[in-house]
């Protein structure tokens, strides 16, 4: 498609338009403050107070020459500066022509019979540890929810679900220092009233204790959101209905309760046209927050919801948390979802083979999935800041997989068609201990339960020939299927005893048993030897890990450091390793925003389960895989160093990442194949492989402008056996992003453009692919006042088999009634292409072009009744 089009260019016309009329309303007030003496007064609050409506109000604070500057529509206002130890000064300013002007502050006089102080804090507060905002000083009152008014915090971003600030991801929100239904983000952020918050603190080196603040330097940041005072026992949620064309449809009721004691939700969500279920997931991934993926089920959810053909998913969750005895702490959360969808995939293969083999692919997919899950935790505050904690979850899953794949290989026509049904349920359970046992040793203890059951069964049906061929030597007639089971039961234990020396000084000893016990089953109808019946050779393999670290820290107010080492004794099914593991790391933080940090660790992972077990396992149409149990663990040297600086009152963000990690003994793939019937084993590289990561972050909030650009630069090597040869295949990544946007007040609509550049280059052997994209995108939107809106237009150009272009079109709209529980919305996405979205996907043995096709195009209304 031609970017100059005659539709796009109109488009582009029109924002022309509109962009250029809002630049010549506005009105420019800019001027100094000065003391009395004539010395510029830097850190002074400024307020703009509109008389026409006073939700107009803007701020803005002094820099270091005393000056500020606004944008205003409006022809009448008040310019108010205050300064602690100055007299408030106040100015009514109507059809304002000047372009600078002087503003003198006085000294204080108090009264000695009566003093009266009349201070406003200013807007943004900082500390060592803690930023914190004041709501009403950015909120017009029109807010929705908390994410509209954290759309408005210089610094904090809200996108797909991940809240972050300065660039750093927040993972925890506490309302009035209790967490939030275990501390979502994703519930907090999308549920509480705007309306309700009074202040927003973030708080970096976040402990759950402040005991164990005093001990350790988390580098955890959380938000801690304050309340009104009359918002301290109140419900609130939403009810919203959008309905459209071709019958799309969305449904989301919600209700909380909120008490300093007890919290109440009930969650619901239908829909078709691929919205995420973030509200109901987010109950069920809060519960133990356990890094490790309960179930294999979940690579099956890895496709973007939108990207499907058709969709239809619904789900319910209910949560309880809250006091139920004196320092004693119940929460309960129960989720159920259930989804069906319908996938397109085409694709142009490219194998890595002598000569270079292509593959022609169109994948028609159809799954169904379904979600039960209940989670329960207690928790009793001790004596002397300790604490006991207990926590569960259960869960089932089932997903039926229908796969039908039509391929041309090489001239020769492949019909395949599978049946995929897997099952998995399983038990986790946590308990900690936290303990002060007295002046001088602290107990920081954790025991995990893991029991987990998958069950698969797997059925493929086609080409006699192509079956015959690749599955087994003997003669079938149609068919072929395998069933498998997994199961695992994981004891960890963590144990960790804090010796203090001082109030900056302290050393920690910690103990690690981690042990698994590992049984998989493997049974197919066929009689090749490749395919009996197989199982580890005892009835449970043993996994265990024993390890002992010893760490000293230092921390005071602005500076940590630590160094120790790990002694680690590993059992795997064949053989022991014995690894040394030391970490050195420093940080020093001026304020929040402003720290510089050096750290180096070295890890040892060992593989995942599965790939010890040397019997076949069939994996996809034409997809055969061996363990191979005299596998080793890798090893990782990691060399970290960061720097992150900030200036509110300038506007200015820079934050600096550099990763350099060396990798040992790292698990190659060894791929032999003919054509696309693919055998893959597993094996050690010898040598070490290199991984250099880095990333650069700028931003600049000017008075009504928004600039902010990022670079990032990786490249890496990895070692893989392709038809018995070794290959080192060499990857190289760029990215390069450049952000833009307007700031003016309400009544103006703000204009923002994007632009993103990704290259990727994948070197194997004598066989190189390049692949380039261009990602443009720019729009209108405006988030104050009644009337919201966003309008998006992105423009996608990559070199790739099926066309180098791609656009899309998009647009939200909300009008919000004046004290009023209603708000109407009119919703658009796939406005443009619809068919197919292409991109690039580099597997392990092939480079792919793919497309998938996506949901057709869809224009929804929508009520919402605010509770």
């Amino acid at each position: 498609m031609n970017l100059f089009s005659g539709k796009n260019i109109l488009f582009f016309i029109v924002l022309a338009v509109i962009s250029s009329q809002t630049i010549y309303s506005q009105f420019k007030i800019e001027g100094t403050v000065k003391d009395s003496s004539g010395s510029n007064l830097a850190g002074a609050t400024v307020i703009l107070q509109s008389m026409v409506d006073d939700t107009e109000n803007q701020f803005s604070i002094t820099n270091e020459e005393g000056k500020f500057l606004f944008l205003t529509s409006h022809q009448e206002f008040r310019i108010k500066v205050s300064y602690i130890g100055f007299a408030t000064y106040s100015i009514l300013l109507q059809d304002f022509n000047k372009e600078n002007f002087i503003l003198k502050l006085s000294p204080q006089v108090d009264n000695l019979d009566e003093i009266v102080l009349n201070y406003k804090p200013t807007p943004i507060q900082t500390k060592v540890d803690t930023l914190t905002f004041l709501a009403n000083q950015f909120a017009d009152g029109q807010e929705h929810k908390l994410k509209n008014l954290i759309q408005k915090l210089p610094g904090v971003e809200y996108e797909g679900g991940v809240l972050s600030i300065n660039g750093k991801k927040i993972t925890t929100v506490l309302v009035e220092g209790d967490k939030f239904f275990n501390g979502s983000t994703v519930l907090a952020v999308e549920n509480i009233p705007a309306n309700a918050i009074k202040e927003l603190e973030f708080i970096d080196d976040y402990s759950e204790t402040k005991l164990l603040n005093n001990l350790e330097n988390s580098d955890i940041t959380v938000l801690n959101l304050k309340l009104k005072d009359d918002k301290k026992h109140f419900y609130f949620g939403d009810l919203e209905l959008k309905y459209g064309n071709q019958h799309f449809y969305k449904l989301n009721p919600s209700l909380f309760k909120y008490t300093k004691r007890h919290k109440y939700a009930i969650l619901g969500s239908a829909n078709n046209i691929g919205d995420p279920l973030e509200n109901i997931w987010a109950l069920q991934e809060t519960v133990l927050n356990l890094n490790m993926s309960s179930s294999t089920l979940l690579d099956d959810l890895k496709f973007e919801n939108k990207e499907v053909l058709s969709t239809s998913e619904k789900a319910i969750g209910v949560a309880f948390d809250g006091l139920i005895f004196d320092k004693k702490k119940l929460s309960i959360n129960i989720v159920a979802n259930d989804a069906n969808r319908d996938y397109l995939i085409k694709s142009n293969n490219k194998y890595f083979d002598e000569p270079l083999l292509n593959e022609n692919r169109e994948l028609i997919r159809n799954q169904e999935f379904k979600n039960y899950f209940a989670g329960v935790g207690y928790e009793n505050q001790l004596r002397n800041q300790g604490l006991f904690k207990i926590n569960s979850e259960i869960y089932k899953r089932s997903s039926g997989n229908s796969r039908f794949l039509n391929s041309n290989f090489n001239s020769e026509n492949i019909y395949v068609e599978l049946e995929d049904v897997q099952e998995s349920s399983g038990l986790n359970l946590r308990f900690s201990l936290l303990q002060k046992l007295n002046s001088r040793y602290t107990l920081n203890s954790e025991l995990f339960f893991i029991l987990k059951r998958d069950n698969q069964n797997l059925q493929i049906s086609g080409n006699d020939n192509f079956l015959e061929r690749f599955i087994t030597k003997d003669e079938i007639t149609g068919s072929y299927s395998q069933t498998t089971s997994d199961e695992l039961g994981e004891v960890y234990f963590d144990n960790d005893l804090f010796y203090i020396f001082n109030s900056q000084n302290f050393l920690k000893i910690t103990g690690i048993i981690n042990t698994s016990l590992y049984k998989k089953n493997l049974s197919n109808p066929t009689g090749n030897s490749d395919f009996r019946s197989t199982s580890f050779p005892d009835p449970f393999n043993v996994f265990s890990d024993f390890q002992i670290k010893g760490m000293y820290s230092h921390k005071s107010e602005k500076f940590y450091s630590e160094i120790g080492m790990s002694m680690l004794h590993r059992n795997l099914p064949n053989k022991a390793e014995n690894y040394f593991l030391p970490t050195v790391s420093m940080e020093y933080k001026l304020s929040f925003g402003n720290e510089i940090k050096a750290k180096y660790t070295s890890t040892s992972i060992r593989p995942v389960l599965e790939k010890f077990f040397e019997g076949a396992l069939l994996k996809d149409f034409n997809h055969l895989e061996f363990g191979n149990s005299q596998l080793s663990s890798e090893i990782f040297h990691n060399f970290l160093f960061s720097s992150l600086f900030t200036d509110l009152r300038k506007g200015i963000t820079f934050r600096g990442d550099v990763n350099y990690q060396v990798k040992q003994n790292s698990i190659i793939i060894n791929n032999t194949f003919s054509g696309i019937n693919l055998i893959t084993r597993f094996s050690n590289l010898n040598s070490a492989t290199n991984d250099f990561n880095t990333r650069f972050v700028v931003g600049k909030i000017f008075s009504a402008l928004k600039l902010n650009g990022t670079l990032g630069y990786r490249k890496y090597d990895r070692g893989r056996i392709l038809n018995e040869n070794l290959i080192i295949q060499n990857i190289g990544m760029k990215r390069a992003k450049f952000h833009f946007e307007t700031l003016f007040d309400k009544e103006v609509p703000n204009l923002f453009f994007n632009f993103t550049y990704a290259a990727t280059n994948l070197k194997t052997g004598d066989f190189e692919n390049k692949f380039r994209s261009n990602t443009y995108n720019v729009g209108l939107k405006n988030n104050s006042g009644k009337f919201t809106y966003l309008m998006e237009y992105e423009y996608i150009q990559n070199n790739n088999n099926y066309g180098n272009l791609y656009n899309n079109l998009k647009f939200n709209v909300v009008y919000n009634f004046e004290n009023s529980p209603w708000l109407i919305n009119i919703v658009g996405e796939n406005l443009l292409d619809t068919n197919y979205i292409n991109l690039q996907s580099i597997q392990e043995t092939f480079v792919s072009e793919v497309q998938i096709a996506r949901l057709p195009a869809n224009v929804l209304l929508g009520i919402t009744y605010k509770i």
